[in-house]
């Protein structure tokens, strides 16, 4: 049996570029999922090595999850990628991890301008 999952949307940009994601967080049944005193992960590993490449801590409000990616975290990289969420209580202790996700970075042809912009 073939269990996808890659559930949470694909994400495709040039590395180097900030990315502004938000997720609605729900519960199994839908409902909204209250991320009052939670904190979260959002983690990127290379697809075919599974190895960590960046790691960003999101805020959370309500049951919207905003995560920036800082253009410094992803002016290098390039190729396929995987990113997971979780969802830690306010004690610390995990709540939720909703699957993940495949993140696709085009290489950007012109790093040097992320890095020094002047």
């Amino acid at each position: 049996m073939y269990t996808n999952f890659y559930t949470l949307p694909e994400v495709s940009f040039v590395g180097g570029a900030t990315q502004v994601l938000k997720y609605n967080v729900t519960n199994e049944d839908g409902s909204a999922f209250s991320l009052s005193g939670c904190t979260a992960d959002f983690a990127i590993s290379d697809y075919s090595t599974r190895a960590m490449v960046a790691s960003v801590e999101p805020t959370a409000s309500n049951s919207l999850l905003t995560v920036i990616i800082p253009a410094d975290d992803t002016v290098g990289l390039a190729g396929k990628y995987i990113y997971q969420i979780t969802v830690y209580d306010s004690l610390g202790n995990e709540v939720q991890i909703p699957n993940q996700g495949l993140m696709y970075i085009a290489q950007n042809i012109h790093p040097e301008f992320v890095t020094n912009p002047s």
